[in-house]
């Protein structure tokens, strides 16, 4: 998994149209949202540095897939094409503030204009320049298992994840008691009818089916 600087952060943003201050905050957004990690998918299938909700914006964008997301440029240009619609509402990490944390180190680089090097599919890019879709991300040095563990890592430190996690054991639980006490009630019942004459029977197993 690629990590990108706030430098490239930037540059991504100005290269998908965004202008003056909103070049900064889109830096500090993105690294709000996914530490600048260019193929982080969280559980609710937001991919990619500004973390597009593939699922909401599939329908009208059908080009937006999971892997074509996963190319920062697609992402920043898709990012842009929401906050045109959206403004920034539609980043939870703007409206709660938390993107404030990074607002001071993406204005110095917003405010430098040097675009950063960005490199996809092991070529540099001009990130200004139109681009061509692709579902390629940065290429960075790092192996397989690193890139899985980096992944682990994200859903383990998600919250979300120990609450789906917490709901699915209570609910097996709950199930199993459930099957225990079924069960415990046709062994009861069971005796009754062979050691009982028909009629008490039959008002015992009534009896512990209540």
């Amino acid at each position: 998994m690629a990590v990108l600087t706030m430098a490239q952060l930037v540059t991504l943003a100005r290269g998908a149209g965004w202008t003056g201050n909103n070049i900064a905050i889109a830096g500090a957004v993105a690294e709000a949202e996914s530490s600048g990690r260019t193929d982080v998918v969280n559980f609710l299938g937001c991919v990619g540095p500004w973390q597009v909700y593939q699922k909401v914006h599939a329908a009208a964008h059908p080009e937006w897939t999971t892997e074509w997301l996963k190319n920062p440029v697609n992402n920043a240009h898709a990012a842009y094409t929401i906050w045109q619609d959206q403004g920034w509402a539609g980043w939870s990490t703007y409206t709660n503030g938390a993107y404030r944390k990074y607002m001071t180190q993406a204005v110095a680089a917003a405010g430098s204009g040097v675009n950063a090097d960005i490199t996809i599919g092991g070529k540099k890019i001009d990130p200004l320049a139109p681009f061509e879709p692709g579902s390629y991300g940065i290429d960075v040095p790092g192996s397989d298992t690193l890139n899985q563990l980096n992944d682990l890592a994200g859903k383990v430190t998600n919250p979300q994840f120990w609450i789906r996690i917490a709901y699915v054991t209570i609910g097996i639980i709950l199930c199993l008691i459930a099957l225990t006490r079924m069960s415990g009630v046709q062994k009861v019942a069971k005796v009754a009818v062979n050691a009982l004459p028909e009629g008490k029977a039959v008002k015992v197993a009534s009896k512990v089916m209540k």
